[in-house]
């Protein structure tokens, strides 16, 4: 019987893993920062939007996973395991894009100090 129960258990974490996501809009990467030494300040401007929205659909993502983290651990009711696999499977997609998002922006950091320097004036 537990081992029906495990795979019952495998068979639902499965679909709530592959579920909880689906309604939640994945942020789409801004392109390339420009070179900071040949770039100029509109592409310097673009870059800095773009990353200013990629910073607020990250957000928004965050928010979305935690709202249907939250909704699918109460249907799995007193599932612990599969409440704290959800809870991981959660925390890892959301740190995915707030990892990008740190590297995007010292990407973009590191090309305005470089802009900065070549248009000293």
């Amino acid at each position: 019987m537990t081992k029906t129960r495990a795979a019952l258990a495998l068979i639902v974490m499965q679909f709530v893993t592959a579920a909880a996501f689906a309604d939640c809009a994945v942020p789409k990467k801004p392109g390339p920062v420009p070179d900071g030494s040949s770039a100029s300040a509109e592409e310097m401007n673009t870059a800095k939007t773009a990353l200013e929205n990629f910073e607020k659909t990250v957000k928004q993502f965050q928010t979305c996973v935690e709202a249907d983290t939250k909704t699918k651990a109460a249907a799995l009711g007193k599932n612990v395991d599969a409440i704290k696999q959800l809870r991981t499977m959660s925390e890892k997609r959301v740190h995915v894009f707030n990892d990008e998002l740190q590297k995007q922006a010292d990407s973009y950091t590191e090309q305005m100090s470089a802009w900065k320097l070549t248009n000293r004036q």
